[in-house]
């Protein structure tokens, strides 16, 4: 899909046992609203955004930063999913450069297909 522009209301519906899946060069919530789940009815299945891929570096508004992906909300986006117990991951031991492995807490509440970045830290 190309460029997005909502100026009304997207929800991504959760009545089906689906993930879905909104992808395009650019989305902008310009006067409108983007509702994934609620606060009291948190979206169930997995709800991707994917933005980009033509390579093509473009202004989706004047005066705003030049990119190829583009999610610019001057209007309302709400994402609400399953709320997590412990999302605040602590190493169990240091992983130095070049490991392709990490051992962390027993308490993670750690989900199949959940992707985790390490950045660097001298604490």
């Amino acid at each position: 899909m190309g460029k997005v522009e909502i100026n009304g209301r997207l929800t991504f519906r959760d009545d089906d046992n689906l993930d879905l899946t909104l992808q395009a060069e650019s989305i902008w919530i310009r006067n409108g609203t983007l509702n994934i789940g609620t606060e009291t009815n948190p979206h169930r299945h997995k709800a991707i955004i994917r933005l980009g891929d033509s390579g093509v570096r473009r202004r989706l508004v004047p005066g705003t930063i030049e990119g190829d992906k583009i999610l610019l909300n001057t209007g309302e986006m709400n994402i609400y999913g399953q709320p997590r117990v412990n999302y605040l991951p602590r190493l169990e031991q240091p992983v130095y450069p070049g490991e392709d492995f990490a051992i962390l807490e027993d308490s993670m509440d750690i989900f199949p297909d959940d992707i985790l970045f390490f950045g660097p830290t001298a604490m």
